[in-house]
């Protein structure tokens, strides 16, 4: 990645991962929800989808089992989350709109 040494490379990804963290974290616990930013998270996590089973097969004959079966975990984790997310953005549509505290 734009010529940097792997332990370089790591620390980016990490913190990507962690401000994606606490952008998920930021999104969550605003109320009212925000359904354009809960959208935005569901992108990353198609993003994540995709780039995970590109990984897979561009980086087969480098990979061990092990790191195979991580990258597919995560993705099928990441999945998971996303369906969650779209059927409470759908729960959310549902509820009716009130005033009351």
């Amino acid at each position: 990645m734009f010529g940097l040494a792997l332990p370089q490379q790591l620390e980016i990804l990490g913190i990507g991962i962690f401000l994606v963290g606490i952008g998920v974290y930021a999104v969550a616990s605003y109320r009212p929800i925000n359904a354009i930013a809960v959208w935005a998270i569901i992108l990353i996590e198609v993003d994540w989808i995709i780039t995970s089973v590109v990984l897979l097969f561009s980086f087969d004959s480098v990979l061990t089992l092990a790191g195979k079966d991580l990258i597919a975990a995560s993705a099928i984790a990441v999945f998971a989350f996303m369906i969650l997310e779209i059927y409470g953005l759908q729960q959310l549509r549902k509820t009716p709109e009130s005033n009351e505290i």
